[in-house]
């Protein structure tokens, strides 16, 4: 009696021992950070967040193979996993709203410098009519209403129907086209100033 009576405390010890030492996977954890990292790449954070993206993404990566190291071992014991979920979620979340108000900014970016070279190019074209047409000017004049067409026609081309994972490529090409824009103002105004300084002598 009194073995039996040891034998059931032992087996009660053990069984209490598996259950307090054996932990379930965290699977609302792994949900919640799964759905997190989703949603940031939904607002584009793998494009304009990507460095902050790829290690949330690790995060979640080491979070999922410290699980797998668990699932072999009788004992299974998920805090470490669980922390590390947690900071993927809470990574995830703040990329998200990040990336939200990145883009805001590279939109507005966009418009500006759109303003900004409409207003150059329309400069560009009123100091054309005062260019000198010299030997030579006519041609070199016609090559400059090409390159104001071409401009004008590419920003309005860039500025039209922008899909919100293109901002980076828009912006770019903005601001090629200011570059080029101010170039030609800088051609203009040096050989309108080169024929007045040459008046005046």
């Amino acid at each position: 009696m009194k073995k039996r009576f040891l034998g059931g405390i032992a087996i009660l010890g053990i069984a209490l021992l598996v259950f307090t030492g054996c932990e379930k996977m965290p699977e609302a954890e792994i949900q919640q950070a799964q759905v997190a990292i989703d949603s940031a790449k939904a607002v584009g954070a793998d494009i304009y967040m990507a460095e902050a993206f790829a290690g949330a993404q690790d995060t979640m990566k080491v979070a999922m193979e410290k699980i797998e190291e668990q699932n072999s071992k009788w004992f299974k014991k998920y805090s470490v996993a669980k922390a590390k979920l947690v900071v993927a979620t809470t990574m995830a979340n703040e990329i998200k709203e990040k990336t939200i108000v990145r883009k805001a900014e590279l939109k507005a970016e966009i418009e500006a410098t759109y303003a900004e070279v409409k207003a150059l190019l329309e400069e560009d074209t009123q100091l054309l009519a005062k260019a000198p047409r010299g030997k030579g000017g006519a041609a070199i004049i016609e090559e400059i209403k090409t390159d104001i067409a071409t401009t004008t026609e590419w920003i309005e081309a860039a500025n039209t129907d922008i899909k919100d994972t293109e901002y980076l490529v828009v912006l770019d090409k903005m601001k090629a086209a200011k570059e080029k824009a101010t170039s030609i103002k800088t051609e203009l105004t040096e050989a309108i100033d080169k024929v007045a300084a040459a008046k005046r002598k």
